[in-house]
């Protein structure tokens, strides 16, 4: 398995940012299905054991901007000021466009982009409130942005929120990368004034960047924030085309921050004939954590430092 989140989790901020307007697109020589890969389980050794727990960490901690972008749509849904420039580049098309229900927008350097929003009640976000985005070569000079992307509220209030986002092909080219979603996630956050706890889900999620796919199926990670206490609970499986793996953590990580190494938990990679790879926090050091490797006849231990895995 080769190590190819670290392009994902750019992949993915383009991503989630589209989901709100920006980014952009592909061309359309791109014809990337994102094919799942192989569903085969993936026999784990001390010649893949190291990419494979890289790619699995980060798969956990890839949404990990999904944090910041739900705090922002819950500004922008609760009526709360988001300067210009925290807005995406589609938002300002919007803001400049007046746009009100279905608007064809123009784009910059070509193409055009299809705005839709549906108003469930008239006082203000509700559930049933969405927003599409369906773009047409759509070029902003800097990149190009073809297909869908779809946002809408499931829930809001002020505590609480759920909001979903569909990728229907959607394609984003600039330069000579290429980044293409398909599939649905699910983000929901709740604040009770202690801790706020996000929940992102999937039934499957496949995000390529350029010639590498990488598919989550059942993707649960469930994280919570309490003064300078975090949380994560994982539980999916991640498909290349080398094979698969099912992720998990028991116990769950904990840590000072998302961005710091957890000091506590294990996270467990599993693949064929009884072959894992583990990821313990529990060494006593912030920076390392130890690395426990079965190939199905014989276990071999190292440490990790942590950088390696951000």
């Amino acid at each position: 398995m080769t190590t190819v989140f670290k392009p994902l989790i750019i992949a993915s901020s383009i991503v989630f940012l589209t989901a709100c307007g920006g980014g952009g697109g592909s061309s359309d020589d791109d014809d990337n299905d994102n094919d799942p890969g192989n569903s085969e389980e993936l026999a784990i050794d001390t010649s893949n054991a190291k990419g494979i727990t890289i790619d699995a960490y980060r798969s956990a901690y890839f949404t990990q901007g999904a944090t910041d972008f739900v705090d922002l749509t819950a500004k922008r849904v609760a009526g709360k000021g988001v300067s210009v420039d925290e807005m995406s580049f589609n938002e300002k098309v919007i803001l400049l466009s007046g746009f009100r229900d279905t608007t064809v927008v123009d784009c910059a350097e070509g193409g055009t982009i299809t705005l839709t929003f549906t108003d469930a009640l008239p006082e203000g976000a509700s559930a049933g409130d969405s927003f599409d985005i369906n773009a047409d070569n759509c070029s902003n000079g800097i990149s190009t942005q073809n297909g869908g992307v779809s946002f809408e509220i499931n829930s809001f209030s002020e505590t609480d929120a759920s909001f979903t986002f569909s990728y229907n092909n959607l394609n984003i080219t600039s330069g000579s990368d290429t980044v293409n979603a398909n599939g649905s996630i699910t983000m929901s956050v709740s604040d009770n004034g202690t801790t706020e706890t996000i929940s992102i889900t999937s039934s499957q999620l496949s995000i390529s960047y350029n010639s590498d796919v990488v598919t989550l199926t059942n993707y649960s990670v469930i994280a919570t924030l309490t003064g300078f206490t975090a949380t994560l609970d994982a539980d999916y499986t991640i498909t290349t085309p080398e094979g698969s793996v099912t992720v998990t953590t028991d116990p769950r990580f904990e840590g000072p921050t998302f961005n710091a190494c957890p000091i506590v938990g294990t996270m467990t990679i599993s693949g064929s004939d009884g072959t894992s790879v583990s990821l313990n926090a529990d060494t006593g050091n912030a920076n390392t954590m130890l690395l426990t490797i079965n190939n199905g006849s014989s276990v071999t231990t190292d440490t990790i430092v942590c950088s390696e895995l951000l």
